[in-house]
């Protein structure tokens, strides 16, 4: 484990803010923690988060390959095919061998999505104790590509039940590399300018890399490597990864390194942890050497020769079939003691004195444990069968232990934490690290360990809570703190991708939790664990950054180790448990569910409103209902089924609303046959969490969508013109050092521009697409780095100008923005802000609090009374952040970026326009036609001053001009216009407003 410990010390000082007011104890007891560096690196990230995408107007679909696969008795898919799962009821395919029933299946099912079975090499065949696997793995050009799998399941008796998809496309295979392995090796190491360099070396050969793209993804030639070093703070790195060998750029890094006569023979341990008194325990299968004949204890750590001659001296080291440990702070020995047999039923306790100590045969004691514990599950697995070194009190470092993949390894007590060789399940979660790796090279294609560093973490927390049954992982670990612990999973759930930190242990626990959580909702630990241990047969897998993908995959390994008959559509004997458990941490049953759905513009009063979506999944069978959530703002939330209306295209109906000035809110959720919302649109929108504040200000989750009823615009800024009264950028208490508000045609960056990657700041104003906007600085080009011009450590800010809504029945302020805050590192730890204010009073009051990225235009609209008792005079506030913590990795600073556009004043459209607008009928303009083909008429009363504009439905202008008073008859082209409703507003010099709907028909 990459620093076991680090993130506990975090979060532990985060907690016991809370904690130490009730133990009395002060913070100031709590010693300094060392900032922990940061060595991973992955192109992938967010690239698939979540992997349930709501699709609005032009958001990119993250697709490669379109297709249509087809089983018979399966689903339908005709979304992303890139990375995706297909299963069903067990079905018989055509074939003497397995092997051939898989080339029947990409002769069938797999080349109408684009797939050449030439292209894809045999890498296993292999029966195990649950199915039967048949995997390949894509070469093209002679080269392998990296992470690409398809892997058939079958069912013992040879029958076809899922097919794991992971092909990635050939867009980029003309290349080839233009720097060599020596060159891609020196630019793999360049940023190491902490760790002192002790070897390094290329793969025999290159390789294509997936990068993943706004457009589906390209390949890269690229050079593996690995490099080890040691480092002053942060331990040894086995640093393995692959660079671009075009552009020398670092796409992918991890660290190897996981953050780790008779006699009967017993040792004092800690069994169950060090809160509970130690305790005398067998030490089972250690090597004891009598008259040069080495014998073995048992489970019981007995042993007996009959024909032993009495008496008679047994020499036992501290080692045995599965560990020999290491006093590392003394000259690495193992620990040898002599114990005389002078009669039958002898007892020895290893003693922890003289050349032995506590923490020694603890150590060498849990090592046995989790072994026994795991060929209980594994009996034919030899993969860990052997004398794992167990190093104790390494110096070189405090507060944690590691697998390096040849050992594992316990820092001595310092720090503030005591050694974690007395810690029972640290060493079980060292050790579950080995069996991972071990068993994945066994079982997965190519002999590769498990390389989805979350996963990784999270399994060998599994391990240790299946053989604890305890939630809580390293209790007592922090000295002299009862309380402290590392992680548990009995607490507020930590859920995809809103939790997702880029960091593999903070990742990792939401996989871990779910799988608690299957122990919670099945009543035993122990069926969670058989379901567990199955899964490893599937060898679930991806890069770091697909987490969401990865979890997805656990989800569906672990319902079909439950399956009792080889068909998931009739559920399985805990198919509710599991389902509902793994939906706790927002891995869904319909993951791959995708909504598509145009926001609703404004609205006339009066008029029902019908909300179309389309979904896009491939089970439908486990579809159980699409829902149309939605309020009236300020009321409760209201919910009507979705009709699908063919081809799951859905549609209902907001009844119409009487009353100009109301805001509508709603979202559309998607549930499975358990009751559980798979997905929701907006993406990342949470009714649970959205409803955390009062008013709304959405602090951690999406906003919904929303439009209104009965408005007519009264102000506006574009963003195209002059910007009078806008304070943009370079305010008060403004400190950011770069990426500050300007005014300007937005120019787009991307995580990797030269490969046409994932998009951070837009390119597209809201109101044209070509136009202007406000956002958050340029660069100088966007084939530059997402950093070059974000906002870095402060924050830059926007002030309107104070608007007099004197007059007003009832002020609306509309904007659209733009927010990105998790395509780098520590996402989601820096805020979007929105504030409003009576310009009479000072205190600002938050409209939006959100720390959740969109990378789409999305309008905010809200009436200026939800948040301020005087409308009078009301001035808003637009801050994007990056804030500085230097507890965090990279102080914990993310790339942001932001904009604005299209910002709105409106009021409502009153229901008898004459009491209001305080104008005659008889002094009302006509207009004629209505409704209009190619030109609509207006004649205004004579000596009319002031404004007159035409608006579609959203509040876009159309068309504006000045009223001076002489002339009274104007004639306004619609034949360019599209066929819809249109607002005419005229304003005069003293404010009366008379709003009339045009009709546009061709």
């Amino acid at each position: 484990m990459a620093d076991f410990c680090y993130f506990f010390v975090l979060y532990f000082l985060h907690k016991m803010k809370r904690s130490l007011i009730l133990l009395g104890l002060s913070a100031a007891f709590l010693p300094a923690v060392a900032q922990k560096s940061s060595y991973e690196v992955s192109v992938f990230r967010n690239a698939n988060a979540p992997v349930t995408q709501a699709k609005t107007g032009n958001a990119a679909n993250m697709r490669t390959q379109e297709g249509r696969i087809i089983i018979p008795g399966w689903g339908i898919n005709t979304a992303n095919i890139t990375v995706n799962d297909f299963f069903g009821p067990a079905i018989t395919v055509p074939g003497s061998t397995l092997v051939q029933k898989a080339q029947y299946c990409f002769d069938n099912y797999l080349t109408s999505a684009g797939l050449n079975k030439n292209d894809w090499q045999l890498t296993r065949n292999e029966v195990t104790p649950r199915a039967t696997f048949v995997e390949f793995q894509q070469t093209l050009n002679g080269q392998e590509v990296q992470f690409s799998r398809i892997s058939f399941r079958f069912t013992n008796d040879g029958k076809l039940v899922r097919i794991n998809l992971k092909s990635y496309g050939q867009d980029g295979i003309t290349q080839t590399p233009v720097i060599s392995a020596a060159a891609a090796l020196e630019a793999a190491g360049s940023d190491l300018t902490d760790a002192v360099i002790t070897s390094k070396t290329t793969g025999a050969d290159w390789s294509w890399f997936p990068v993943p793209s706004a457009n589906g993804y390209k390949l890269r030639p690229v050079w593996s490597y690995t490099i080890e070093a040691a480092t002053k703070n942060d331990g040894p790195l086995k640093l393995t990864g692959f660079v671009d060998a075009i552009s020398g750029d670092i796409l992918y890094r991890t660290n190897e390194i996981k953050e780790g006569g008779d006699l009967t023979i017993k040792g004092t341990v800690y069994k169950n942890g060090t809160l509970n008194a130690a305790t005398d325990e067998p030490l089972t299968d250690l090597a004891v050497t009598i008259n040069g004949a080495i014998y073995y204890s048992d489970s019981a750590g007995y042993f007996n020769d009959p024909n032993l001659t009495l008496p008679a001296v047994a020499t036992i080291p501290l080692q045995g079939k599965w560990s020999k440990v290491f006093d590392i702070n003394n000259g690495s020995l193992t620990p040898t003691v002599n114990d005389t047999i002078n009669a039958a039923g002898t007892q020895f306790v290893y003693p922890a004195t003289g050349t032995s100590n506590s923490r020694l045969v603890n150590s060498y004691y849990h090592v046995n444990r989790v072994h026994d514990f795991m060929k209980g599950y594994y009996p034919t697995f030899t993969g860990m069968d052997i004398m794992l070194p167990t190093n104790v009190d390494l110096t070189s470092g405090t507060c944690n232990a590691f697998y390096n993949g040849n050992s594992i390894n316990f820092y001595a007590a310092g720090g503030g934490c005591k050694s974690f060789a007395e810690i029972g399940d640290i060493i079980y979660h060292e050790y579950g690290h080995g069996i991972s790796d071990k068993f994945y090279q066994a079982h997965s294609p190519n002999g590769s360990t498990i390389r989805n560093g979350a996963l990784n973490e999270a399994s060998s927390d599994i391990w240790a809570i299946s053989i604890t049954h305890n939630p809580i992982l390293g209790q007592y670990c922090y000295t002299n703190q009862p309380n402290s612990y590392i992680r548990r999973y009995d607490q507020t759930p930590k859920v995809y991708p809103q939790d997702i930190q880029h960091e593999v242990h903070a990742d990792g626990e939401i996989i871990a939790g779910a799988w608690w959580d299957v122990a919670v909702n099945t009543g035993s630990v122990d069926t969670m664990t058989k379901l567990f241990t199955d899964v490893y047969y599937d060898t679930p897998d991806g890069p770091n950054g697909t987490e969401g993908v990865v979890y997805h995959d656990v989800l569906i390994s672990a319902l079909m180790s439950d399956d009792d008959d080889n068909n998931l559509s009739n559920g399985t004997p805990h198919f509710t448990e599991i389902v509902k458990a793994f939906a706790k941490h927002g891995i869904y049953l319909l993951s791959d569910a995708t909504i598509t759905h145009q926001e609703i513009a404004h609205q006339p009063i009066s008029t029902p409103v019908s909300v179309n979506a389309s979904v896009s999944l491939t089970y439908q069978s486990w579809l159980q209902d699409v829902k149309l959530v939605y309020r009236v703002r300020g009321k409760a939330w209201d919910t009507l089924a979705m009709t699908n209306n063919g081809n799951m295209n859905f549609s209902a109906q907001i009844p119409g609303i009487d009353t100009g000035g109301k805001l509508i809110d709603y979202y559309i959720a998607v549930s499975d046959i358990t009751g559980t919302t798979s997905a929701y649109a907006p993406t990342l929108f949470n009714p649970i969490l959205a409803a955390n504040t009062s008013p709304v200000t959405y602090s951690q989750s999406n906003i919904p969508y929303q439009f209104g009823i009965g408005l007519v615009a009264v102000d506006s800024n574009q963003f195209e013109g002059a910007t009078t009264g806008w304070r943009i950028g370079n305010n008060t208490n403004d400190n950011t050092t770069r990426g500050i508000w300007v005014q300007a045609v937005p120019l787009a960056s991307y995580t990797s521009a030269a490969l046409g990657s994932l998009i951070c700041q837009t390119g597209n104003d809201h109101t044209t697409g070509s136009g202007k906007c406000l956002i958050t600085g340029n660069a100088s080009s966007s084939s530059q780095s997402i950093t070059t011009n974000a906002v870095l450590s402060g924050k830059t800010t926007v002030i309107t100008p104070a608007f007099d809504l004197t007059g007003y029945q009832q002020p609306i302020i509309e904007y659209y923005r733009w927010y990105s805050n998790d395509r780098g590192s520590n996402p989601r730890k820096d805020q979007w802000q929105v504030q409003v204010r009576d310009t009479v009073n000072t205190l600002w009051k938050n409209v939006e609090y959100t720390y959740q990225s969109d990378y789409v235009w999305r309008r905010r609209i809200f009436s200026v009374s939800e948040f301020l008792t005087s409308t009078a005079h009301v001035q808003l506030q637009f801050t994007a952040y990056d804030a500085v913590n230097q507890n965090l990795t990279g102080n914990g600073q993310s790339v942001v970026e932001a904009g604005i556009d299209d910002f709105f004043i409106y009021d409502k459209v009153s229901t008898n326009p004459a009491s209001v607008n305080n104008v005659a009928p008889a002094e009302k303009a006509k207009i004629y036609p209505n409704p209009a083909d190619g030109v609509v008429n207006i004649s205004l009363p004579a000596n009319t001053k002031g404004s007159m504009g035409v608006y579609d439905i959203t509040g876009k202008v159309i068309y504006e001009l000045t009223l001076d008073g002489t002339n009274t008859n104007y004639h306004i082209g619609t034949s360019q216009l599209p066929a819809g409703q249109y607002l005419l507003v005229i304003k005069t010099d003293n404010h009366t407003i008379q709003t009339s709907k045009i009709s546009v028909v061709h």
